[in-house]
C-alpha cells in the first residue's frame, strides 16, 4: 500500500517525537524519574531494589531528591523498611501543582492521616522557594500520567514515631540529643507541656539541647527554677504556635560556613540541628536559652574559664564594692583584654600581685 502524503507527515512527526523526546512515550512516574536528568540515578535505585511499584499508583504526587541530593544521604536509607516508608512518606495522594501548594501549613502524606508534609514559603532576593519538610522544591510540576513529580534538593525523613515535640523532648529519637532541662522546667509547671503535646496546633520548638547548658552557674539556674511566672515566659519565648516553620535546609541562608542564630531579648542562640520534623510541627535544637539574660558583664567576667581572661578575673575580684555594684548595673560593652595581653603589659611585671588601682579605668 503507498503512502499517501499526509501520511508520510505523520510518520515524519513520531519519528522526531521519539528522536527528541524519547521520555515523552514512558509517562507513568517511576519512567519519568528513570529518564529525567535530575532523577535518573535514582530511578536506577528504584528499579535495582525493585521499588517502581510503589510510584504506579494513579494520581498521586511525589516529592523526591535529585540524584545529588539522593547520593549525599543514601546511607541512612539502608534498609527495607526504611526504603518503603520514605517513598511513602514522600507522596501525597491527588494531582498538586506547585500552584496549588500552600503557602505555608500541613499536608497529609500517603504514608499515614497522622503523617505530615509540612510546607514553607520563603523570599530570598526576590525569588520565591518552596520547601517540603525543609528541602526545597528546585524542579516543579513533572507532569505524568499517573500524577505529579516535584525534584526537591535534599531527602526528607518521614515523621516515622508519631512522636509530639513533647514526647520527642523526653525520649529523642537523635541519642546524641538530651533536653532534661526543659523536661525539668515541665516538671515543675506541669501545663507547660500541654501546647507542644497536643495534635490540634503546629507548633515550632527552638530547643536548647543539654550539651550547651551544663555550664550555667547556679546564679542563673535557682532564680529560673524557683520563679514559675519567669520559667513559663522564658519556655514560651521558644515556641511559635500555629506554624510549623522549617529552615530550607540547602539555601544561603543556612550554610555550613553561615550558621543561622535566633534572637529574643538581645540573646542570640545557633541553630545547630534544624528541622526535626514531629507529628505536630518541628523542633530546631540551639546552643542557647532564649530570652532569659541571667548574667551581667561582671558574672560573665569573673567565671574562670572565659576564654583565658583569668588575670582580668582576678582584678575584678579586687575591685571595691562600688566599683563592682557599678559594672554589674550599667549598660555596657567590655573589651577584656586576654592573658596573653596582660604579660606583654609593662604594668604586669612591676605589680605581679595584680593590684586593679592600674587596671581600673
Amino acid at each position: 500500500m503507498r503512502l499517501q502524503p499526509a501520511q508520510h507527515i505523520s510518520c515524519a512527526l513520531v519519528l522526531m517525537v521519539m528522536m527528541l523526546a524519547p521520555e515523552l512515550l514512558a509517562r507513568r512516574i517511576w519512567d519519568i524519574i528513570l529518564n529525567d536528568f535530575t532523577t535518573h540515578s535514582f530511578g536506577r535505585v528504584l528499579i535495582s531494589r525493585n521499588l517502581t511499584a510503589l510510584l504506579d499508583a494513579e494520581n498521586i504526587t511525589v516529592y523526591l531528591p535529585s540524584s545529588d541530593a539522593f547520593f549525599k544521604y543514601e546511607s541512612q536509607l539502608t534498609e527495607p523498611v526504611n526504603w518503603i516508608t520514605f517513598l511513602t512518606y514522600t507522596t501525597q495522594i491527588g494531582r498538586h501543582i506547585l500552584a496549588s501548594l500552600p503557602k505555608h501549613g500541613k499536608m497529609t502524606s500517603r504514608l499515614g492521616s497522622d503523617k505530615y508534609l509540612y510546607v514553607n514559603t520563603f523570599y530570598i532576593d526576590k525569588r520565591q522557594i518552596t520547601t517540603i519538610n525543609g528541602a526545597a522544591i528546585v524542579r516543579a510540576d513533572i507532569v505524568a500520567d499517573n500524577g505529579v513529580i516535584h525534584v526537591l534538593d535534599s531527602i526528607i525523613f518521614p515523621v516515622s514515631s508519631g512522636l509530639t515535640i513533647a514526647q520527642y523532648i523526653e525520649k529523642p529519637e537523635d541519642h546524641s540529643l538530651s533536653f532534661r532541662a526543659i523536661v525539668m522546667a515541665e516538671v515543675v509547671a506541669q501545663s507547660l507541656k500541654v501546647k507542644t503535646n497536643s495534635s490540634q496546633t503546629l507548633m515550632t520548638s527552638f530547643s536548647p539541647n543539654d550539651s550547651y547548658l551544663m555550664n550555667m552557674p547556679d546564679y542563673g539556674k535557682t532564680p529560673l527554677f524557683e520563679n514559675i511566672t519567669l520559667l513559663r515566659q522564658v519556655y514560651e519565648a521558644h515556641i511559635i504556635e500555629n506554624e510549623a516553620l522549617f529552615f530550607p535546609t540547602r539555601c544561603m541562608i543556612f550554610h555550613q560556613e553561615r550558621p543561622l542564630y535566633v534572637v529574643s531579648n538581645r540573646v542570640h542562640a545557633r541553630v545547630v540541628k534544624p528541622n526535626i520534623a514531629t507529628a505536630n510541627g518541628v523542633i530546631h535544637v540551639i546552643d542557647n536559652l532564649l530570652l532569659y539574660v541571667y548574667h551581667n558583664a561582671v558574672q560573665i567576667t569573673s567565671e574562670d574559664n572565659v576564654n583565658s581572661t583569668r588575670i582580668f578575673n582576678k582584678c575584678i575580684k579586687k575591685l571595691r564594692e562600688d566599683q563592682v555594684n557599678n559594672l554589674a548595673t550599667v549598660t555596657l560593652t567590655m573589651f577584656v583584654p586576654s592573658d596573653l595581653a596582660f604579660s606583654r603589659s609593662p604594668l604586669f611585671w612591676q605589680r605581679p600581685f595584680y593590684t586593679p588601682d592600674h587596671y581600673t579605668r
